[in-house]
């Protein structure tokens, strides 16, 4: 990953924060004027009363033509529920094993899957150059990196934010071999410590290449907030 793409990763990360507050507040929210949008990504989190929400869209940079996948963190009480939902389901993978995976970011991401995949399917036709990249903050990250399993044949690559552990070892010697993936992390931020690596009878495991920073704010919230995360990968070099 080079530099550029980790700094566009975070701003746009920013940008579904926004597209949030946007929805929650009944505004129109925009994208910044260097990127055209593709699609918004909705679903319903867990929750009595849960409304179906924006968690990510998918874009393209206007001069290079990069496109882009990019989705939220957790912000809503319903979102906490799926993120609280930390059984694993079982998925097939496409060299015909099986993995477990968190059943809260699953309930979430299957809703928008063929969303996403449509979409991958026109980006693909229209982009013969770039690789997308697919990217998120913390309960985003972890639909980035189930968008990135779910697209495994398309040319893509990952970068996420303060992510949470998605899977088990077997989902996550899949991902090592066959998605390109950046985890930036700030050594005092809790939610890439969770799941625990044994939780229960459950097994929980990261994969990927990391970069790590540390800042302590004194905070939990602060330590993982993305506009941290943001302004610190804006002053590397």
């Amino acid at each position: 990953m080079n530099e550029i793409e980790i700094k566009v990763s975070a701003f746009l990360a920013q940008q579904a924060y926004l597209l949030y507050e946007a929805w929650k507040e009944g505004k129109i929210w925009m994208l910044d004027d260097q990127y055209g949008l593709f699609e918004i990504f909705y679903a319903r989190p867990l929750g009595l009363f849960a409304k179906t929400e924006p968690f990510g869209f998918s874009c393209y940079h206007k001069i290079s033509g990069n496109p882009f996948f990019v989705f939220r963190g957790t912000e809503s009480i319903d979102d906490w529920i799926n993120d609280g939902y930390c059984s694993q389901v079982k998925i097939a993978l496409i060299d015909g094993s099986k993995c477990f995976i968190h059943n809260g970011f699953f309930l979430l991401f299957d809703q928008m899957k063929k969303a996403i995949e449509d979409c991958s399917r026109i980006i693909e036709c229209g982009n013969a150059l770039n690789k997308t990249i697919i990217t998120g903050h913390s309960l985003g990250s972890a639909l980035a990196e189930l968008s990135a399993l779910s697209l495994v044949r398309a040319r893509n690559k990952l970068i996420t934010f303060a992510g949470p552990r998605v899977g088990d070892c077997f989902y996550a010697d899949f991902m090592e071999k066959n998605v390109e993936t950046l985890r930036i992390v700030n050594t005092e931020d809790l939610v890439p410590n969770s799941p625990l690596p044994v939780f229960g009878d459950l097994i929980y495991r990261h994969h990927g290449e990391v970069m790590n920073f540390t800042k302590n704010l004194g905070d939990i919230h602060e330590n993982h907030n993305m506009g941290l995360y943001e302004e610190e990968v804006q002053l590397w070099s």
